[in-house]
C-alpha cells in the first residue's frame, strides 16, 4: 500500500475510532441519567418529607433544636420534653406553632400541677415556656400590611384606661373600614379626623401586632352604624418584647398610699394606708399592671392596689410606681405599676388568668 493509502486508511480509522468512543460516552450518559431519574422518582419530594417530619412523634433532639431557637433554661426543657412525652406530642419543632394542640396539653398539666402540694415553680416555668414559645412563633410571622388582614379582626383602642374595640368589616386598595364601637360614637373620647391614634389587634395563632394610624373620616352608612377609614399601613410591630405575658383587661380597682415601716432587722415592712382610691385597671402581668387615676402619683411611689375582676381573680398586692403619663384628653394620668413582695403562687394565679387557664 503506498503512502497516500496509509495515510488514508489511518485517517479513517481515527474517525470510528472517536464515533465509539463519542457513542459509549452518550451510552454512560443516558445511563447515568436514568438511574438519577429512578433515584429520584424513588426519593419523596421535600413536602412530603416535611409532611413526614411533622407528623413523626417528638424526639429528644427536637426539643434540643426548639430549646436553643427559643432559649429554654435546663427545666424548660425537662418540663417541654415530659409534656411531649406524657400527650404524645408530634414532632414539637413544627407542633409548638399550633396553638390549638399545644394549648390544651399545657392547660391539662397546669391543672394537674395546681392540684398538687409545692409545684409552684414547676408551675412558674411551665408559663415562662409558653411564653418562650409564643414569642418564637411570633418571630417567624411576616405580617407586615394591613392589606393582609382578615375582614371580622377585632382592633383594641385604650383612651385613658378605657378598652374600645373597632371591627374591620370591610377593605379597599386604599385602605381599611373599622365598624366604630356605640360608647365611643358620642363620647370625648372618640379621635378626631386626621388625629393619629395607636391600635392593635390579635391573630388567631394569639399574637398582638400594634400599629399607629391616622384618621381619615368617619362615615354613617345605611345600617346606622358609623365607620373609620384609615390608609393601608406597612408598619406592624409584633407586640412580644414583654418578659411576661400581658393581658389587655378594663376593670374597676383601687389603691391606697402605703407606709414603709423597718423592723429590728432593718427590713423594710410595708403597711396599707386606711383610705383608698378608685382607678382603671388597664392590663395586667405576673410582673405589673397598668391602671389610669385623677391622682397625680409620682414616679418611684409605693401604693396598694386591690384588683377583683369577676370570680377570676383577687389580689392584693403592693406596687411601685415605674412611670406616670399624662393624658392629652383628660386629666387622668396613666400609672405603670410593678408589683413587689408577691408570691411565686400569686403569680401562677395571674399567669393561668392571662392564659385563660382558671
Amino acid at each position: 500500500m503506498s503512502g497516500d493509502g496509509q495515510l488514508l486508511a489511518a485517517r479513517s480509522n481515527a474517525a470510528v475510532y472517536t464515533f465509539i468512543l463519542i457513542a459509549i460516552a452518550v451510552l454512560v450518559a443516558i445511563l447515568l441519567l436514568y438511574i438519577v431519574l429512578k433515584k429520584m422518582k424513588k426519593t419523596p419530594s421535600f413536602s412530603e418529607w416535611k409532611t413526614k417530619q411533622k407528623d413523626m412523634p417528638t424526639k429528644r433532639a427536637n426539643v434540643t433544636a426548639l430549646a436553643q431557637a427559643a432559649k429554654l433554661t435546663e427545666d424548660e426543657i425537662e418540663l417541654l420534653w415530659t409534656i411531649c412525652r406524657r400527650y404524645r406530642l408530634t414532632n414539637i419543632e413544627y407542633l409548638y406553632k399550633d396553638n390549638k394542640t399545644i394549648d390544651p396539653a399545657f392547660k391539662d398539666y397546669y391543672r394537674e400541677l395546681s392540684r398538687g402540694k409545692e409545684n409552684d415553680e414547676i408551675i412558674r416555668n411551665l408559663f415562662s415556656l409558653r411564653y418562650k414559645m409564643e414569642k418564637l412563633r411570633a418571630s417567624k410571622l411576616y405580617l407586615t400590611s394591613t392589606k393582609r388582614i382578615a375582614e371580622g379582626t377585632e382592633f383594641n383602642y385604650f383612651a385613658d384606661g378605657r378598652k374600645f374595640i373597632f371591627t374591620l368589616t370591610d377593605k379597599d386598595e386604599y385602605g381599611c373600614w373599622l365598624k366604630c364601637p356605640k360608647l365611643l360614637s358620642n363620647s370625648q373620647f372618640k379621635p378626631e379626623p386626621l388625629a393619629k391614634i395607636n391600635i392593635s389587634f390579635n391573630l388567631k395563632q394569639h399574637v398582638t401586632f400594634g400599629l399607629t394610624i391616622r384618621v381619615i373620616r368617619y362615615e354613617t352608612r345605611k345600617d346606622g352604624e358609623e365607620y373609620l377609614f384609615f390608609n393601608h399601613n406597612d408598619h406592624l410591630i409584633p407586640l412580644q418584647r414583654r418578659i411576661a405575658k400581658r393581658l389587655d383587661v378594663s376593670s374597676t380597682c383601687t389603691f391606697s398610699a402605703v407606709d414603709v415601716i423597718y423592723d429590728g432587722e432593718n427590713k423594710a415592712v410595708y403597711k396599707k394606708k386606711e383610705k383608698s382610691y378608685q382607678g382603671h385597671l388597664m392590663d395586667i402581668s405576673c410582673g405589673g399592671c397598668k391602671m389610669s387615676s385623677s391622682m397625680p402619683i409620682k414616679d418611684g411611689q409605693l401604693i396598694h392596689i386591690d384588683i377583683v375582676y369577676e370570680d377570676k381573680l383577687d389580689l392584693h398586692l403592693f406596687g411601685k410606681i415605674l412611670r406616670t403619663g399624662r393624658s392629652k384628653i383628660n386629666a387622668e394620668y396613666v400609672l405603670h405599676i410593678q408589683f413587689i413582695n408577691i408570691k411565686t403562687s400569686v403569680q401562677n394565679t395571674i399567669y393561668a388568668f392571662v392564659y385563660n387557664y382558671l
